[in-house]
């Protein structure tokens, strides 16, 4: 792997099959690269520099950004990677040059240039390995888009670390860059802009006030007040006497901007290392800065922390959920940034939410050019949210937060309710993902299974109680459980008893109390964690588990019931179409995603042949697997395990055949994936290849203990 056993980790992807001392051999073949989806088979953050030798050019631009993203992702936070490719603006400043032939050296190597100035220049674009060629400009764009910082060009065999460049045969003529993968220096507490761009001045006090009723202590508000003169100033003074009050700053902006220029210079105007933009109607829970800067604080990897969100109405009542802002996952979890994408755009949901919902490093979109509304140089006008957690995500992971840390209301006068600016967001849809396709963030059609990690940590909780629950977890895996029992007693008394809000500290002690053998003592603390908070699913699927493990299987199976109903356990992530009429039929590979903390339970899944006129496929076999989820060769999500699997047939129209599939209980997702294919096999056009296997019905249970053990 490197020099040294132990050592820090170099890798060299080049396509020449030659091996440095000291580097790790990655295969930089196109077709090897393609074989693999583009993934390096190292851990996010687990290399220390990484050379791309003679690779780029090899590739179209969507895989040579996709390969970046990936060099990316597994470099270490300071770490470099040196990319040498064939340089477009030699070979074009060379072509526009008479002289060319001598400073370029062709003639000692046999060319007269002076004569065949065009013959070379069309020969560097149509030589069969050559896919795209890259200037210095065009390779600081790509990187600074998908999260590399400091481009700076270099002569062969220098770098800022000599370990890049020791063995390295670049010539003059080759464009070398180094990128860095930028530290994070956030600070224990940083401070946190909330940006206001104000038009209307309707709801401003609530908005306020949601603000300084924070329990989080270092922020700033900005607020750039694009409306009528003279609105706002009033509101403002009746908060003079709030002791928060000097926090804010305030500024009419004269002549009017418009909605994406304010949102601009209010960004332009923020002094603080996060970014938390608020609408002039919208409210913020007492706990969203303090829990959102914690993520962002502990997870440098993360460029976007988002939560659940209300749906409000002009007068605060609560409205039904919609389905852009049900929860995607049950648990607080990290999702890849590039799974997160390809279901914003293939699915056209914004399931992130509005700009009040997220914060995010203002480090991370300042470079972006124009501003961070475009995408590739290109302003997408009507959807500029959407545009901006692209832009985020292309850089690095998403953290999702089931608890409702914002409101979003919902009322005539708001800019999203304009008929106009919804057409913009339906054209800018396509838009979005054209470009982000060109960049190899996202593949128009691919499956948007979203790779989620469920928290093991909760970053929010004051330093010392972490340490704390630490130890304890240490206790129960040593299996002290006096002293497990003691501490956990303590913990909670200092949190407040019962009566603490903070659901997740009660599920993790709860979980302590089980492992210290305290059966009844576990399930008082989790179901007082529903009680307090009704959303959250891990303390209902730990309800059912105690009620499971202590024998009570009716209560376990109806609790399991009530959480499946409030949030969805078993979620479709591809291959499941509607039908007009009748149950959904499956794709050819289909997959559903069980969700963590599942208890030990089955699936049945109830399927039925369908005849398709013209294309006889009977007999249909069917195989079901269930295996850990995975996320490709991704060493840093969770591995693969070997799959269960299970096969089925159906032999005649009509028929129908359950499938019963084990589900253990996992800390981590669960991936079910559904493949069946009809014999003899035919050719299935596109629009009748779903149709032969349709979902009749879904069911989920809990084993029987007998049945476990």
């Amino acid at each position: 792997m490197s020099g040294e056993p132990g050592g820090p980790v170099f890798i060299r992807i080049a396509a020449d099959g030659t091996r440095w001392p000291g580097f790790t051999a990655v295969d930089g073949r196109a077709e090897a690269l393609a074989a693999t989806d583009f993934r390096l088979p190292f851990a996010d953050g687990s290399v220390a520099g990484a050379h791309v030798d003679h690779v780029l050019e090899r590739l179209d631009l969507a895989a040579g950004a996709r390969l970046l993203h990936e060099v990316r992702r597994v470099l270490a936070r300071g770490g470099r990677a040196r990319v040498v490719t064939d340089d477009l603006g030699r070979i074009l400043d060379e072509h526009a040059s008479s002289d060319a032939w001598v400073a370029g050296g062709w003639r000692e190597n046999g060319y007269d240039w002076h004569q065949q100035r065009v013959a070379m220049l069309n020969r560097a674009f149509r030589d069969p390995q050559r896919r795209w060629l890259y200037d210095a400009a065009e390779i600081a764009r790509i990187a600074t888009t998908i999260g590399l910082r400091q481009p700076a060009r270099c002569r062969p065999r220098a770098s800022a670390d000599p370990r890049l460049a020791g063995g390295e045969s670049a010539s003059e003529a080759d464009l070398i860059v180094e990128l860095e993968k930028p530290r994070r220096t956030d600070g224990e507490r940083p401070l946190v802009s909330v940006l206001v761009p104000l038009y209307r001045t309707t709801y401003l006090e609530r908005t306020i006030a949601s603000v300084l009723d924070q329990t989080y202590d270092n922020f700033e508000v900005v607020i750039r007040d694009d409306g009528p003169p003279g609105g706002a100033e009033a509101i403002l003074r009746g908060f003079a006497q709030h002791p928060r009050f000097p926090r804010i700053r305030y500024t009419h902006n004269g002549n009017r901007l418009g909605e994406p220029h304010n949102f601009v210079a209010c960004f332009r105007e923020a002094a603080g290392t996060y970014i938390k933009y608020l609408n002039d109607d919208d409210l913020l829970a007492p706990r969203c800065l303090e829990v959102m800067a914690a993520c962002l604080r502990d997870h440098p990897d993360v460029t976007l922390v988002t939560s659940h969100r209300d749906l409000i109405d002009a007068g605060g009542s609560l409205l039904p959920p919609k389905s852009f802002s049900e929860r995607p996952v049950g648990r607080s979890s990290i999702i890849s940034g590039r799974s997160a994408i390809a279901r914003l755009l293939s699915q056209k949901l914004n399931f992130i939410g509005e700009p009040s919902t997220v914060m995010f490093r203002k480090a991370d979109i300042e470079t972006a050019a124009p501003d961070f509304w475009s995408l590739g140089g290109i302003n997408f006008q009507g959807n500029g949210d959407v545009t901006v957690w692209t832009n985020l995500l292309a850089q690095g992971d998403l953290l999702y937060l089931t608890e409702t840390l914002s409101q979003f209301r919902h009322h005539p006068q708001q800019s999203s309710q304009d008929r106009g600016v919804l057409r913009l967001a339906q054209v800018a849809w396509p838009r979005i993902a054209a470009g982000a396709s060109e960049l190899g963030l996202y593949r128009p059609g691919e499956i948007a299974s979203l790779e989620t990690r469920p928290l093991q940590t909760i970053s929010w909780w004051p330093a010392p109680l972490r340490r704390r629950v630490e130890q304890a977890q240490e206790r129960a895996r040593g299996g002290r459980s006096m002293e497990l029992l003691a501490e956990t007693s303590a913990l909670l008394a200092e949190a407040g008893g019962r009566a603490t809000p903070d659901a997740e500290l009660m599920v993790q002690l709860a979980e302590l109390r089980f492992a210290a053998g305290d059966l009844r003592g576990a399930l008082d603390l989790a179901i007082t964690a529903t009680r307090t908070t009704p959303h959250h699913q891990p303390a209902h699927l730990l309800v059912a588990r105690l009620l499971q493990a202590g024998g009570d299987a009716r209560g376990a199976q109806k609790m399991l019931e009530e959480t499946h109903a409030l949030c969805p356990l078993i979620r479709n992530e591809h291959g499941l179409h509607p039908t007009e009429a009748g149950p959904p039929c499956l794709a050819a590979d289909t997959r559903f995603r069980a969700e963590a903390d599942l208890p030990d339970a089955v699936i049945r899944l109830h399927l039925k042949a369908r005849t398709t006129a013209g294309f006889r496929n009977l007999p249909i076999r069917i195989t079901a697997a269930v295996a850990a989820a995975a996320a490709g060769a991704q060493a840093a999500w969770p591995a693969p395990e070997p799959a269960a699997l299970t096969h089925a047939e159906l032999g005649r129209d009509d028929e129908t055949v359950a499938l019963v599939l084990a589900l253990p209980h996992r800390a981590t997702p669960t991936a079910i994936t559904i493949a069946w294919r009809g014999t003899p096999e035919h050719y299935l056009p596109a629009a009748v290849a779903a149709l032969p296997v349709q979902l009749v019905g879904l069911e989920l249970s809990l084993f029987e203990r007998s049945a476990i053990n």
